[in-house]
């Protein structure tokens, strides 16, 4: 059965299509070992056909890696959970648009 995903209210842009995805809300490490959420990201589209992530609008850092893995940028979503800091840039990565 296909779920809604409460944790985005809306998108200002479109998602590449409307088909079953699987959402990243977190990644995050220590920092010392390099390139893990890259890692990370590169294992999920792997592992899955149909990915959406999002970030704040000023982690650069992890804008840079989500583009770096081949991720197109949907639009910008509105949170539910939160009552200030609402928006994050949306992003998503089938498997047709794989680029590894």
């Amino acid at each position: 059965p296909r779920t809604v995903d409460m944790h985005v209210c809306r998108i200002d842009g479109a998602w590449l299509d409307d088909g079953p995805y699987v959402a990243m809300h977190r990644v995050a490490s220590s920092g010392l070992e390099r390139r893990v959420a890259r890692e990370c990201l590169l294992w999920a589209v792997a592992t899955y056909d149909n990915v959406r992530i999002d970030t704040h609008p000023n982690n650069a850092g992890m804008r840079h890696v989500i583009e770096g893995c081949g991720f197109t940028r949907c639009g910008c979503i509105t949170l539910l959970d939160r009552e200030r800091d609402l928006t994050r840039i949306a992003y998503q990565r089938r498997a047709s648009s794989a680029t590894d």
